[in-house]
């Protein structure tokens, strides 16, 4: 018999574009994981389920996919997903850390990087590092 988990899956949505207002922390379901599959993907008791909105990380993100988010990894590995924080907006991006700034990058060429200098980067928060994608067949 497996033993399973629940994941929280909040009312937020990650905005793959220019940032989503809607940071709702409110629990809109839970989803229930297989506990061993969990814990290989990280901190179980610090996973989140935010959906996506927009297409800047097209092909990798599609508008309407679900991500599981690992909130305990905080620390940048170069060119990973991770959902971000900047000001009141909420976004996921690549993210790489060069001299002196941080770049934000989306996997669609139409969408330019965002270079943080190190006066800005203090206005960014790391919510946690994308571990899972979740899509519907269309």
């Amino acid at each position: 018999m497996f033993r399973s988990i629940k994941a929280s899956h909040v009312k937020a949505r990650l905005c793959a574009g220019d940032g989503s207002f809607e940071v709702d922390e409110n629990i809109s379901d839970y989803w229930m994981f297989r506990t061993d599959w969990l814990k290989r993907k990280g901190s179980p008791s610090h996973m989140i389920l935010i959906d996506i909105y927009g297409n800047s990380m097209e092909p990798e993100l599609k508008d309407g996919d679900t991500v599981l988010i690992d909130t305990s990894e905080k620390d940048i590995l170069a060119g990973a997903i991770y959902a971000v924080g900047i000001d009141d907006t909420i976004m996921v991006k690549r993210i790489e850390k060069h001299p002196g700034k941080l770049v934000l990058m989306s996997d669609n060429k139409d969408y330019e990087p965002v270079y943080l200098s190190q006066n800005e980067m203090n206005s960014v928060r790391i919510i946690g590092k994308v571990v899972w994608i979740s899509r519907d067949v269309r």
